[in-house]
């Protein structure tokens, strides 16, 4: 009868034994934890140079200790001095702009600039658009989108030399572009802009951890002259992007054009994120099985194995086996792309097959440790990053835990019995599994909220399943690949079982992001100090600190329950104000869409409900279709505004929109409806008779398709015009137009406007009236002042517009528009005349105004315009 206890691999690489030999001890390990600690202290601290003069004083101790041969000495001053040197790296990386750099010449407004650099990269047409209306842009033509390595810029009338990078952008489809080729261009150069809204992804962050500095958008390829073709390193670039699209085309031979199955092999076997997959992506991150979608680890770790094996099959030394495994690895990098979480999956595979081969005892956490230098060495700035510290975190979790967590659920028993050996490898098996995913979900858990403010409970259940299926087509696609690169006939024998098990993962992720408490997102965004409490829970949870100290164990978590639900700040804590305060009769939130728009007024009574209304007037964009899912769902949660699951006075459950206007039938004012409606459920819908009737002269038109979408919801779509009113609450609202049997030149001039009568003050909100609709207003002698009034289509100006302002004279104008009509600002010099406040969503971001019972009025800003990001601006009347 065997004894079963610990086992550890003797030869090569350790994997279970941590008690590593005393050559490599915890070299790493020690070193990369100073090394972070030095990031941590530099990025928030800068002085780049009082931290190097310290760096060469603990190098000067190392030195004198190593010429007294005293070694432990000198490694404790090599300790010291990785510290200070890294955070004098990480300043001068962050903090330390060179002198000629281009981000010198960004600024929040767009300007003309003339330049000339280099293209950085292979050149990349992006769709039109993505979201529930997406269709309907398909009369948009694909942008071409690049990054320009610079090299000088016009400024002051003389080419003065430039470095940094920009994001290029032509609102063409251009495909005569490729890597290395020399441009000079013409275009619009302008800084990275942060978040508009709380709850918008922080695209400056992320690109500027990219190495990005700024955008540059050409309107035509006409902005742009090839001065000289790529040399040989970008040739070179071009040899492994032909590597690329040969793997992809071996991968794609003989299955059927299924664009999102296609999009996700390609994704998760080559890197090549495809744009079909965009709606795909939020089930996966919903599901918590979004690592699956970028090459980790993992992935390598399963095409690694399989390399292994076969090459066992026909190398007997092991070592060879592994240079054969070695050489694979290279291959196959040559024709990924070069992005972080490849290059730090790539690099820990590297050092694993190089020692393997050396024959050099260095445990894996030491591995991972060397990798994780590696990396912040090159880009300190990575250790910021989500991916970063989900790849690392998680790994080093799996290492350190699972066999302890393992243990915990299925005992090592002192003395086993022949005849349950194999029951006892299955149960340790199984216990195995779940341990892994027990460790991962543990240590993800708290990084997930706190980067992207959502909770994946049902993850750990539902990687379980995605294992074997993520397995199996990582099996199946590698083995394509290879094949159909050398007969492609072949390979096309594993067309169907790839395409079922792709179908299959498709189908977890978007059946499971349907189930009940799949994804939580969370109204408070986590802060740093709360992440790093939790982290320690979990830690201590897994190394047993809490074995015998359940109470101590329960007390932990309620704590950390309780500092998240009380005492946290919202993401977007500039948007001030509770909505029960006393003295509010009306809250006026005007989100930063772009060119569109989308309002939204609470309003405290006008039910039986503790909750009050809420109306949205509007809700779309003309820049992005998906506006409604990726900007405006977010922030209404952030703000409060959700759906309630107990049922409301009259029994049935509450929307978090209970009104919806549409002033018209154009997209960039009802695109993002159906996202909200189905990210927040809609009480009904009110439109104007014309919009109704645009319904029904085009069924295949957007008014017809949003009509459409919002029945199939269970969503009545009502109605309105010219002299409907409703009291809610305290609020009288009123529409001024449109008449109902009129008919208009153009749709802009059918819009719904407003009124809305609240705390002694009145609210106006015109769509996009112009010309027509104005001037007939005020032919009728209707009443048009408002304390508080949106600019008539987003601040375009008409003959009528200077007797409209007159008519109205508001107290404060609010703009919902993007950069190109500020250009050329027709309306700056009459407000500033007038004394009049104007708010501008591409200035300030989203605005909230607050009516009060008393007559008060106060805004608030999410940004403020003279900085690149700041939190709010606040004013009152």
């Amino acid at each position: 009868m065997p004894r079963m206890g610990r086992t550890s691999v003797r030869a090569g690489v350790s994997f279970g034994d941590q008690r590593h030999s005393e050559a490599t001890g915890g070299v790493f390990v020690t070193l990369a934890a100073c090394w972070i600690a030095g990031v941590v202290v530099g990025h928030e601290t800068g002085a780049a140079r009082v931290w190097l003069v310290l760096a060469a004083a603990a190098a000067i101790g190392m030195a004198i200790m190593l010429l007294r041969r005293r070694w432990r000495a000198a490694w404790l001053w090599l300790l010291v001095m990785a510290v200070p040197l890294s955070a004098s790296w990480t300043a001068t990386w962050e903090h330390d702009l060179p002198a000629d750099t281009i981000a010198r010449y960004l600024t929040d407004e767009s300007q003309l600039a003339i330049l000339t650099g280099v293209v950085d990269g292979p050149p990349r047409l992006t769709p039109a658009q993505h979201g529930a209306f997406a269709q309907f842009s398909q009369w948009q033509p694909p942008q071409t989108q690049f990054v320009l390595r610079c090299r000088s810029i016009l400024a002051d009338s003389a080419e003065v030399p430039a470095s940094g990078r920009l994001l290029v952008k032509i609102r063409r489809a251009d495909t005569s572009l490729c890597d290395g080729q020399t441009l000079g261009v013409i275009g619009w150069l302008s800084a990275i802009d942060g978040p508009f809204n709380p709850g918008d992804r922080d695209y400056r962050a992320l690109l500027q951890k990219r190495g990005i500095d700024g955008r540059l958008s050409l309107d035509d390829p006409g902005n742009y002259q090839v001065l000289a073709e790529p040399n040989v390193v970008a040739r070179a670039a071009q040899w492994r992007r032909d590597l690329s699209d040969a793997a992809a085309a071996s991968l794609t031979l003989g299955m059927d054009r299924n664009p999102q199955r296609l999009a996700l092999l390609n994704t998760v076997l080559l890197g090549r994120w495809g744009e079909d997959l965009d709606e795909l992506q939020d089930a996966f991150r919903r599901t918590g099985l979004a690592h699956i979608l970028s090459i980790s680890g993992a992935h390598l770790a399963i095409l690694l194995g399989l390399v292994w094996l076969l090459a066992r099959l026909v190398v007997p030394h092991p070592r060879r086996a592994a240079l054969v495994v070695l050489a694979v690895l290279i291959m196959y990098a040559a024709a990924l792309p070069m992005t972080v979480p490849i290059m730090r999956a790539g690099l820990m595979a590297g050092l694993f097959c190089v020692a393997y081969v050396s024959g050099r005892r260095i445990g894996t956490t030491n591995l991972l440790a060397l990798a994780c230098l590696i990396l912040l060495a090159w880009n300190p700035g990575d250790l910021f990053t989500p991916g970063f510290q989900l790849s690392f975190g998680i790994t080093a979790g799996l290492l350190l835990f699972t066999g302890a967590v393992s243990r915990w659920i299925v005992a090592e028993p002192a003395i086993l019995p022949q005849r349950d050996y194999w029951l006892y490898k299955a149960k340790r098996w199984g216990a195995n599994v779940m341990a892994a995913n027990l460790v991962g979900f543990g240590i993800a858990a708290p990084l997930v909220a706190y980067h992207f403010g959502l909770f994946t409970p049902l993850a750990a259940v539902l990687s379980i399943f995605a294992l074997p299926v993520v397995t199996l087509t990582l099996a199946l696609g590698f083995a394509k690949i290879a094949i159909g690169l050398a007969l492609p006939s072949g390979s096309m024998l594993l067309a169907h079982p790839l395409a079922w098990a792709a179908d299959a993962m498709i189908g977890l992720a978007t059946h499971g992001s349907d189930a009940p408490l799949a994804a939580v997102d969370l109204p408070i965004q986590p802060s740093p100090w709360w992440t790093l409490a939790s982290l320690a829970v979990v830690l201590g949870l897994f190394t047993g600190r809490f074995a015998r100290r359940r109470l101590a164990l329960g007390a932990a978590m309620g704590l950390c329950a309780l500092w998240l639900t009380v005492g946290q700040h919202p993401s977007g804590a500039a948007v001030g104000g509770s909505d029960d305060a006393p003295a509010v009769a009306a809250r006026l939130t005007m989100f930063a869409v772009g060119d569109g728009s989308c309002y939204l007024l609470r309003l405290p009574g006008g039910d039986a409900d503790r909750r009050g209304h809420t109306l949205m007037f509007d809700c779309g964009s003309g820049g992005y279709m998906n506006v409604g899912a990726q900007s405006v769902a977010p922030s209404l949660a952030l703000l409060g505004v959700l759906p309630d699951a107990s049922p409301g006075a009259a029994g049935r459950r509450r929307t978090g929109i209970d009104t919806l206007m549409l002033s018209h039938v154009d997209l960039d004012h009802i695109n993002g409806s159906l996202d909200v409606a189905d990210r927040l459920g809609v009480g009904r819908v009110l439109v104007t008779p014309q919009f109704l009737a645009n319904a029904e002269r085009s069924p295949d038109g957007p008014a017809a398709f949003l009509v459409n979408g919002m029945q199939r919801r269970g969503v009545p779509v009502l109605p309105i015009c010219q002299g409907w009113q409703e009291q809610v609450g305290d609020a009288k609202l009123a529409i001024l137009w449109p008449p109902a049997e009129r008919r208009f030149e153009r749709h802009n001039d059918s819009s719904l406007v407003l009124s809305v009568h609240v705390g002694g003050r009145r609210v106006m909100l015109h769509g996009d009236i112009q010309q027509e609709a104005v001037s007939t207003l005020l032919a009728e002698g209707a009443d048009l002042r408002a304390d508080v009034v949106d600019l008539p289509h987003h601040g375009s100006m008409v003959e009528v517009s200077r007797r409209w302002l007159a008519a109205a004279d508001p107290t404060l104008v609010l703009q919902s528009t993007g950069p190109v009509r500020l250009r050329q600002d027709k309306w700056a010099a009459k407000f500033e005349e007038a004394g009049i406040t104007r708010l501008v969503t591409h200035r300030h971001g989203m605005v909230n105004v607050t009516i009060g019972e008393d007559g008060g009025i106060r805004w608030e800003t999410f940004r403020e315009p003279s900085l690149p990001l700041a939190a709010s601006r606040k004013g009152e009347r």
